[in-house]
């Protein structure tokens, strides 16, 4: 299975984190690290520890959305089946405590070849069914009605430019809140989210609900409801 891996590095805490995992990233055939502009270094040493990969630097806006919009806009002369999105995330995104070293570790590996399977955790739902569209990890993947917060909106406008109607989206959707998540890049390639120069890219706002972001983490779902299985993968 053909794989892109995309990864938003944030500061040193995160880079420090993605080396400790060095070996295994260097293995995937196409990988996109994106950085803040303003954090040159972090650009120099992804070069430097990664030299396969695609280092692009970014604005700091759209949280991690953007990154990953921007990586996508890279490969896009590139065939691949399958994009995993990773983050270092610091926080539950249910309960907002703090996330222990561990589980930043955790989240990683779901994203990344191991021993044992062999292919990075996210990606055996694709490989046992055919019809898969999404994987994320378990208990993240939400039925959008129950999640909406402030985004109602902006994913009516997704809608309107797909030309789906809303009512029918919003009753059968799902989507995976925590912005970790395989994907196949067919639903991302062909859809307007992409393509599009978006409304606004929000600036750095925390934890606020409502961005342009926000609205991209559920509308992914939403593409990906419409055209297969969603899976959740406890490794």
């Amino acid at each position: 299975m053909r794989y892109h891996f995309h990864g938003h590095i944030f500061d040193y805490s995160a880079l420090d984190l993605l080396l400790e995992y060095q070996i295994e990233l260097n293995t995937i055939s196409s990988l996109t690290f994106t950085y803040p502009q303003t954090r040159k270094k972090i650009g120099s040493d992804l070069s430097n520890f990664f030299p396969n990969a695609k280092i692009l630097p970014v604005s700091n806006k759209g949280r991690d959305f953007y990154p990953f919009k921007k990586s996508l806009e890279e490969i896009t002369v590139l065939s691949q089946d399958v994009i995993i999105k990773w983050h270092d995330k610091r926080r539950n995104h249910f309960s907002g405590l703090p996330l222990s070293m561990q589980e930043r570790r955790n989240l990683l590996e779901y994203c990344i070849p191991t021993s044992e399977p062999g292919i990075p955790p996210l990606l055996i739902p694709f490989q046992d069914c055919a019809e898969v569209s999404l994987s994320t990890i378990r208990g993240w993947l939400i039925p959008l009605g129950l999640r909406l917060g402030n985004n109602t909106k902006m994913l009516i406008q997704f809608c309107q430019q797909e030309g789906l109607q809303w009512e029918n989206v919003i009753s059968n959707a799902y989507f995976p809140a925590g912005g970790v998540f395989a994907v196949k890049y067919v639903l991302l390639q062909n859809s307007s989210w992409l393509h599009a120069d978006p409304p606004n890219f929000e600036y750095g706002h925390g934890g606020l609900d409502g961005t342009w972001a926000h609205s991209s983490e559920r509308w992914i779902g939403v593409l990906a409801s419409r055209a297969g299985q969603l899976s959740e993968v406890s490794f």
